[in-house]
């Protein structure tokens, strides 16, 4: 049931992302392009035809694979933080019997900006 929620919510979401894309390559305010290549990027986990499209946008635009590969780096490492401090948070908390939802943080779970 999980994995179904998940696996639903990405493709809401990635294909949100192409809506607002598309949406935006027609309006002044959002960055279409930008929405676009995001909703392409999380639907790549899921659909053939997007990876393989990602996969030729990289090969044609190489300046922008290079930083579109940063930036899928620097998402990967701050989702495996904060995922990584919640169940740290969560193991804590049953060894010290606090519920999550009256827990103070310490300064020890906060962590500076690199």
């Amino acid at each position: 049931m999980n994995a179904r929620l998940k696996r639903w919510g990405v493709l809401l979401l990635g294909w949100g992302f192409i809506l607002v894309g598309i949406a935006g390559l027609f309006l002044p305010v959002i960055q279409g392009i930008l929405c676009l290549l995001i909703g392409l990027f999380i639907l790549s986990g899921e659909y053939v035809w997007a990876h393989k499209l990602l996969g030729k946008l990289k090969s044609r635009f190489p300046k922008i694979a290079a930083q579109f590969d940063k930036a899928k780096e620097k998402s990967e490492a701050w989702i495996s933080r904060t995922l990584h401090r919640e169940q740290k948070t969560s193991v804590n908390d049953r060894q010290s019997g606090v519920s999550s939802e009256c827990r103070v943080p310490k300064a020890d779970d906060v962590k500076p900006r690199a």
